[in-house]
């Protein structure tokens, strides 16, 4: 085996090849496809449904423009001819803008199923995110995830591209991609906080955590990540990452947040993840080869605050899977602006109230 072979981790021949442009509008219309085939009945609905409107507006608009060049001559036409003549441009714009978009969005689609399929994975045009318990997800505007590619050999894998709200409350989205590993047993919530994507000195990621609960480990990883663990586990935390599992996390996923929670490991970026690029695939690839390798050692964790019998039972050996509850969840912070927006409006209606 050749050395490309050898760190091939997907065939991602299927991303770039030529594609038969009927296939892909064959693809774009197949009811097999399920959500591709509920959002083209919403389109084609809302279109039957304006369309009337339309057509009688210019109608409407023809007539008059018709009408006051007869009654006061072409140049009292001009003005109405002139809009109605925008107007029809712009409606034909944002149709060839729209057709041009579907094509575009029906092209990644396909494409993606076909690599998916030629991985011995499942591609999904869209999936609920509402059954996930990562800090993320609770934040994904319409609660779906776009373009999720799914993988239920062996420990299960999925990645996919979501638009999440920002830590503030201005209604600001972003976009973020997640690869998901389901884990072999219920840990400890962990949030590895990657410096190198932070900014200014603060977090990227769109949820905050009290700083008595950050953890510093030994050699570079604190270099790489902010470690936190919930109080009183911090002994967990150093028994799951010893140095050779560390080394891997900053040799391999220094670019992605992690958040370990209940028996789940999310890696996040801000970005898509779920591509149409060969080099982030591979990327993805080594990052799920260097996690999967090292994750099975922690199977062998438990959570001994767990109660391990009845009263009046013989006491196990070991405790049972399972996390405590005060390792079950990170305590949270208040984002600096959602405090001075709070704070804002506070003193504006006092403010009101003083002035009446």
């Amino acid at each position: 085996m050749t050395t490309a072979q050898a760190t091939t981790f997907f065939d991602t021949t299927t991303l770039v090849e030529p594609i038969d442009r009927k296939a892909v509008r064959k693809y774009g219309r197949d009811p097999s496809t399920g959500d591709r085939v509920a959002w083209g009945c919403g389109t084609v609905t809302l279109v039957m449904l304006v369309t009337p409107f339309l057509l009688a507006f210019l109608a409407g608009g023809i007539a008059l423009t018709v009408f006051l060049a007869e009654a006061a001559g072409p140049r009292a036409a001009v003005p109405v001819g002139g809009m109605l003549g925008l107007w029809v441009l712009l409606m034909t714009a944002g149709m060839v803008s729209s057709a041009l978009r579907t094509r575009t969005e029906n092209e990644r689609a396909y494409r993606l199923r076909r690599f998916a399929a030629a991985n011995g994975m499942e591609y999904r045009r869209t999936g609920a995110v509402t059954d996930k318990p990562g800090m993320l997800f609770p934040r994904v505007r319409s609660r779906y995830a776009q373009d999720v590619v799914s993988d239920d050999r062996g420990r299960v894998m999925e990645i996919g591209n979501i638009r999440c709200e920002g830590r503030a409350l201005i209604g600001r989205t972003r976009r973020w991609g997640y690869l998901a590993l389901r884990l072999d047993t219920p840990l400890p919530h962990i949030v590895l906080d990657a410096v190198g994507n932070n900014s200014l000195g603060d977090s990227s990621l769109p949820v905050g955590f009290k700083a008595a609960q950050r953890l510093s480990l030994e050699g570079d990883f604190d270099r790489a990540f902010r470690l936190y663990c919930p109080a009183g586990y911090e002994r967990d935390a150093l028994y799951l990452f010893t140095p050779d599992i560390m080394a891997r996390f900053i040799d391999n996923a220094a670019e992605l947040d992690v958040e370990i929670v209940d028996d789940w490991m999310f890696l996040y970026r801000r970005a898509d993840l779920a591509t149409l690029d060969p080099a982030t695939w591979e990327w993805l690839g080594s990052v799920h080869a260097a996690m999967t390798g090292k994750l099975a050692q922690w199977e062998r964790w438990r959570d001994g605050r767990v109660a391990t019998a009845d009263d009046d039972a013989i006491p196990l050996l070991r405790p049972p899977r399972g996390v405590a509850v005060p390792g079950q969840r990170l305590r949270r912070t208040l984002p600096w602006a959602t405090i001075l927006l709070a704070a804002a409006s506070i003193v504006t209606v006092y403010q009101a109230f003083s002035a009446t």
